[in-house]
Order: C-alpha cells, then structure tokens, then sequence
C-alpha cells in the first residue's frame, strides 16, 4: 500500500495550483463522466479543497493522483466568460475573448452580462451568445432559472472575470465542471481553479489581469499560446458604418 502512495504521490516541484476537479474524470466521447467507484461526489469535492501542499503528500495525493487528469484530452464545446458588472468593465474583457475565440475558433464562447450590456456583448465576433444575468436585485426565482440556464447549456468550462458569491454559487450549482477565477476573494472556496491576483496593487492594467485568467484556461486545457490581441476589438461592416453616419453625421 505504501508503494502506491509513493508512486501515486505528484512531483514537489509543481507550481502551487489547485488540481483539476476530481469530478472531472472525461469519457471516451469527451465528455464528463461519473467520479471512481467507491468515491461520492461529497468525498471527491472534500479531497479537492485541499490545497495543493498537502494533496502533493501522503493518501491525500494517492487519490487525488489517481483520479485527477489532464485536460489536454477534453474537447472544449462551449466556454462561459463573466462580467456582469459595468460597461466599462466588460469593454476591458473583449482582449480576453478574442484571445480565446482565436485560440478556439470551434468552441462556443458566451458572456454572462447584464441587460444594459447585452448589446455590446453581440457586437462582439468573440461572442457566439450573450447570457442575461438578472443581477443581485433579482429574487430567488431568477436565480435558480439563471442556474437551470446555466446547467441546460452544458458549459465544460468558465471563467470568471469578477467573482461575486452569488455569482460562484450559480456556477457551482449549475455543475460547471471547470470553474476559474481570481484567487483574492473569500469567494475563490466556491471555484475549483484559481488565480492569485493582486488587481489592488494596480500593477498593470485591468484588461491584462482579465488575459491572465484567458491564458491561464489554456495552458490548462493543453492549448497553445496565440498572440495577444490588439485592438479595435469590435469591427463593423462598411455598409453598417454608412448607415450610421448617414443618421448621426
């Protein structure tokens, strides 16, 4: 028994990440199947909240080792991006998903926004669907439609641009199997991946924070690195631009 563990334990020198959801364990078709025989759900996510100090060691690591694999396998068919606060701050997102619309031209890439930005959303090439989020005024009833929209769209993967409770808790309960988010709120409990970020510092700007979590969702899923986007970001047709100035100029 001991020989397994030691065989089974991950190398040292990993970088200090969270392993892949242990839930995540792809079928043959590429598709997420059930966990191990003998392991629930509950078991698995209690072994994942590890962090990666202690699941590196011992019968933690056996397990986790086990029964976590690599993404570089997983066909990625539809990817959910958040950021569903304010205009401005979805505008600093459109880097992220250029990158990730080029990167993965034949995956579906849809933004959760809220209403008043919707449009801005499907201006966008990038963006395949624009999803509605009815917002934190909304009661529980718009919630938990939210999550069965979440869950009916059968997303392999999400990032979260701003992370909000109510906002991990609608992923984590829609069972998106792959959730990233900025590691610098109490909320990151509720994501399976995360990314130390000290947005506070102001260290760089806002939309190169938002191209770590893109990039960081790649390296992971075996995806090569394509070159980071410049702008414009948004291009419209001659004939829409004509009609435009045809009724403002």
């Amino acid at each position: 028994m001991l020989a397994i563990f030691r065989r089974a334990r991950l190398d040292a020198q990993a970088p200090p990440l969270f392993i892949q959801n242990l839930t995540e364990v792809p079928s043959r078709h590429s598709r997420w199947a059930r966990p191990p025989a003998g392991f629930s759900h509950a078991a698995i996510g209690f072994l994942n909240t590890f962090p990666y100090s202690c699941r590196s060691r011992g019968p933690i690591s056996a397990c986790t080792h086990l029964y976590t694999i690599s993404f570089m396998h997983v066909t990625l068919e539809k990817i959910l991006v958040i950021r569903n606060d304010r205009l401005g701050d979805f505008m600093l997102a459109f880097p992220t998903l250029v990158l990730l619309k080029r990167a993965l031209p034949d995956t579906e890439l849809h933004a959760l926004v809220p209403e008043y930005t919707a449009e801005m959303a499907r201006a966008s090439a990038a963006v395949d669907r624009a999803v509605i989020d009815p917002g934190p005024g909304a009661g529980v009833r718009k919630q938990l439609e939210l999550i069965r929209r979440l869950k009916d769209n059968s997303y392999d993967a999400s990032i979260t641009l701003f992370s909000t409770a109510r906002i991990g808790w609608c992923l984590l309960l829609a069972a998106i199997p792959y959730r990233l988010a900025p590691a610098t709120k109490a909320v990151q409990v509720l994501y399976n991946h995360r990314l130390v970020q000290r947005r506070s510092r102001s260290a760089k700007p806002e939309y190169e924070y938002n191209l770590d979590l893109g990039l960081r969702l790649l390296a992971d899923f075996g995806g090569s690195r394509p070159p980071i986007p410049v702008p414009p970001y948004l291009h419209f047709s001659d004939e829409h631009v004509a009609r435009l100035r045809s009724q403002f100029c």
